[in-house]
């Protein structure tokens, strides 16, 4: 694992921090037999180093970057990995406007990252928990929601999601996109013109309701669990 570092990203032509590069290109392509590969650094840099490997047995990539055409060469040479997560952060540098190229994971069940990532990542893949964070300023859930349905709804049980202000809407389509998820998170929620009590989680979620009966949870008239 190589940790998170709070500075700003290093300027590749310093002399120090070419060497520093070196040796950590040289120790990753010593690693090819590695599994598990966490580069939770937010520096692009590293960029040019980790596509310039790889790791045949790679199964769960971690990192802060990015998708970038070249990340995505190097994700396809990896179609063992099933634990995938990218730029897991509200403040994404938007993508490039020219379209990505298909990213092909077919063991991909866990993801992680920004909601700019879901539609070019998920096409190929049978998700079974997704965890998606929207930017501060987004154009609404309903692409990257719409993506996990043609994809994983029926494999995806498991759904996370971070974002700011509204949220009714991102439930209202969880609800008839996604109806039979086991486990749904919303963080960040702000509801200002609705109570929460308003919002009946019985049925927009009859699955979720469903796992309550069986662990023998009590339930309120909105379906919501009633504290112990």
């Amino acid at each position: 694992m190589i940790p998170f570092l709070p500075s700003r990203p290093s300027d590749p032509t310093s002399f120090y921090f070419v060497s520093f590069y070196s040796i950590i290109r040289n120790a990753l392509q010593c690693l090819s037999e590695i599994q598990n590969l966490e580069l939770l650094v937010a520096d692009r840099n590293y960029e040019a180093i980790v596509t310039a490997c790889k790791f045949p047995r790679m199964n769960r990539f971690e990192c802060y970057l990015s998708l970038t055409p070249s990340l995505i060469s190097f994700l396809n040479n990896h179609p063992n990995i099933n634990y995938l997560q990218l730029a897991p952060h509200d403040d994404l540098t938007p993508l490039l406007s020219d379209p990505l190229p298909p990213i092909i994971l077919p063991k991909l069940e866990y993801f992680i990252g920004n909601s700019e990532c879901v539609s070019p990542l998920v096409r190929e893949t049978s998700l079974r928990a997704a965890f998606v964070f929207w930017d501060a300023v987004d154009e609404g859930p309903a692409e990257a929601i719409g993506a996990l349905e043609q994809s994983s709804s029926e494999t995806l049980s498991v759904i996370s999601c971070r974002r700011r202000g509204w949220n009714l809407d991102l439930m209202d389509l969880i609800s008839i996109r996604l109806p039979n998820i086991f486990v749904l998170s919303i963080t960040n929620l702000l509801i200002v013109d609705t109570h929460p009590s308003e919002v009946n989680m019985g049925i927009l979620f009859p699955s979720i309701l469903m796992i309550y009966h069986y662990l023998g949870i009590p339930r309120d008239n909105q379906g919501l669990p009633v504290a112990i």
